[in-house]
């Protein structure tokens, strides 16, 4: 749940997997002690909404008790939990309350209990082994590869056009995608076609204080607007129509931007001809949903909101409109995929009788199957336009939907990080990386350290220079299918993320310990022809004995990250009287030197011989820490400078 949880009290956890809070179908028990485990897993290929539960101890810590089994259904559909109090440790799949004419039943998927040697890694191999044989997934790498943060423009306030025309100042150095907000057309009247100049009187202060930074002047007209107007996905024609939308695309490629667009996946607003003309027949009702600001606009009965009709994706006419608008958009703008916000999470337990559900039985919620189905009717519309068209989500859901996507932001640093997880480490970003994942944070002050060490993307913001830098120049590591998460190292509370290629390897090190640590801490294999370096730091580390076999030592700060290469001597660097001179064995194809600071950032560059001097930055450039070897921007070897 919540992308792994690892520990060894007593717990009570019964998450759904159909609430994104269980994003597989397995729970495991391990013995560290005897090197061996049990693992209980479902064979559902359906996604069928369920509850994996874990029941151990008898007397429970209150930090390790995790419900998250569905909302906005009757009561009688709960279920108490169905694993007792007891010394040892039960688990099962628990199911929805169905009713049955006399004569018919419900037979639950299949499971099976696995003994394992190892620990919870072998579990999860094996689990991710058959969910990627009974499912399709997306091809891997995919056009996210190397783009290790999504900024969103274009929200509130901040209009994708300004005074002079459509903005440029978002193509800020170091920002790899640009997830476009608004960029259709605007309305001139507000939620539920309230006039501009009546919001607050008929929407009440609530609602209008919320969204107030949603009430724009629209810069080409200086008229008040409404730029939330989700569900058409007309091209603004007051910003020059879709022959300037395709420039603007076109102008972040240009810039080595992957241009995106922000569109819905639930939400389409009755300002719009397509929310007028079907909210009422395909949006969600619910008469448990209640408006939490009290507006008196959404209709009786209706889910509503932010604002707008929430249509109902268990039905056929909704994900197929949205695959077709999908498809519309990607082929007339040019843009390189869009984001499906809200897709992902639990949804709504929809009871309209105006259309026909497709997976709910009265009552349930098969929210996540039906996104599912309509993400790849969407996915299936994109392939037609394009292979290559980038498809992401809010959240990423499970397993059974993730198949179809790209990538999804995720609220790791933010979800129950302390007690039950001492640091969070997302092992769906390990076990399923076709769906590449990005962490949303809100301040949380730890979350830069976080997506660095799990080799995460960022949404909303960017990593350091040296970090991104890092990311990108070791992309083939860390948008790879080989990792080995949470590895063993020599000190308690010192964790380790392990990413293995052909040519290199990279671990990352996190200390969660109280106080500085300095010692040995990361087992390694001593072998002719590599070496280590700390990348942050530009530091070379010599392997020493430790207990039988080999370690490098790191002093580590309180919550601070380390990146240990393991790298072929490929390059040296010595003093001559001229300088400094340097020498490369074996291929030079596409190699570049480059002379860097102790952050790994470049001073200096040159084409790489088999012997050459090196052309050194002035004094004003920066301090020489180190020399990388690079082949097309990737990097091969790296060492100290003299």
């Amino acid at each position: 749940a919540w992308g792994g949880i690892i520990a060894s009290a007593n717990t009570s956890l019964r998450t759904a997997y159909g609430e994104n809070t269980a994003w597989w179908q397995m729970i495991d028990l391990f013995s560290p002690d005897r090197g061996a485990g049990m693992a209980l897993r479902c064979l559902d290929e359906s996604g069928l909404y369920k509850a994996p539960a874990l029941r151990k101890g008898v007397m429970l810590v209150p930090e390790y008790v995790m419900t998250a089994i569905g909302s906005y259904m009757q009561p009688e559909m709960y279920w108490d939990s169905s694993l007792e109090p007891g010394d040892g440790t039960s688990l099962t799949f628990e199911y929805l309350r169905r009713t049955r004419a006399p004569g018919e039943g419900f037979t639950p998927p299949a499971a099976v209990v696995e003994v394992h040697p190892g620990d919870w890694h072998e579990a999860m191999k094996q689990y991710s082994r058959w969910a990627h044989t009974v499912w399709q997934w997306r091809p891997h790498p995919s056009e996210l590869a190397r783009r290790w943060n999504v900024v969103a423009t274009g929200w509130g306030q901040s209009a994708l056009y300004g005074e002079n025309g459509w903005r440029t100042d978002f193509f800020e150095e170091g920002r790899d995608v640009l997830e476009m907000m608004s960029w259709w057309d605007w309305s001139e009247v507000g939620p539920w076609n309230v006039p501009m100049d009546r919001l607050r009187d008929e929407l009440g202060d609530g609602f209008y204080e919320r969204y107030k930074s949603y009430w724009v002047t629209n810069p080409a007209t200086g008229q008040l607007e409404y730029p939330l107007n989700r569900g058409d996905y007309a091209y603004n024609e007051d910003w020059g129509g879709l022959p300037a939308l395709r420039d603007y695309v076109q102008a972040h490629r240009d810039r080595d931007i992957l241009p995106m667009f922000y569109m819905e996946g639930i939400l389409c607003c009755d300002t719009t001809r397509t929310g007028q003309q079907f909210g009422e027949q395909y949006g969600v009702m619910n008469d448990l949903w209640t408006d939490p600001y009290n507006t008196g606009k959404t209709p009786e009965g209706y889910v509503g909101s932010y604002g707008s009709w929430n249509m109902c994706s268990d039905t056929a006419w909704w994900p197929e409109y949205l695959a077709e608008t999908v498809a519309r958009v990607c082929r007339d703008t040019g843009v390189a995929g869009v984001r499906l916000d809200e897709y992902g999470h639990r949804g709504y337990v929809c009871t309209s009788d105006k259309h026909q559900h497709l997976f709910a039985e009265p009552g349930h919620n098969a929210w996540l199957q039906a996104v599912s189905r309509a993400c790849g009717l969407v996915r299936e519309a994109m392939d037609e336009v394009d292979p290559k068209l980038v498809l992401t989500t809010e959240f990423p859901g499970y397993d059974h939907l993730a198949r179809f996507l790209d990538g999804a932001i995720v609220y790791e640093s933010m979800s129950h990080v302390r007690p039950i997880r001492p640091v969070p480490v997302n092992l769906f970003r390990f076990y399923f990386p076709q769906c590449k994942l990005y962490d949303l944070d809100r301040d949380t002050g730890d979350s830069l350290d976080w997506q660095f060490f799990n080799g995460m993307g960022r949404f909303g913001g960017v990593q350091s220079p040296s970090r991104h830098l890092i990311l990108q120049q070791s992309s083939s590591l860390f948008d790879g299918r080989e990792f080995d998460p949470l590895v063993p190292t020599l000190r308690e509370r010192v964790y380790a993320n392990h990413f293995i290629g052909r040519d290199k390897q990279i671990t990352m090190l996190y200390n969660d310990e109280a106080f500085t640590v300095d010692g040995m801490l990361l087992p390694v294999e001593r072998e002719r022809g590599w070496h280590f370096v700390e990348l942050l730091s530009s530091t070379e580390l010599s392997p020493h004995r430790a207990g039988g076999g080999w370690a490098v030592g790191l002093k580590l700060g309180r919550g601070d990250v380390a990146c240990v290469a393991r790298l072929p001597e490929r390059l040296s660097v010595n003093r001559v009287p001229t300088g400094y001179r340097y020498e490369i064995t074996g291929d030079l194809g596409g190699m570049t030197v480059q002379v860097c600071d102790r952050e790994g950032m470049k001073l200096s560059e040159q084409n790489a011989e088999r012997s050459d001097d090196l052309i050194m930055p002035g004094r004003s450039e920066g301090q020489p820490a180190c020399l990388k070897l690079l082949r097309h921007g990737r990097l091969v070897d790296m060492v100290q400078m003299p």
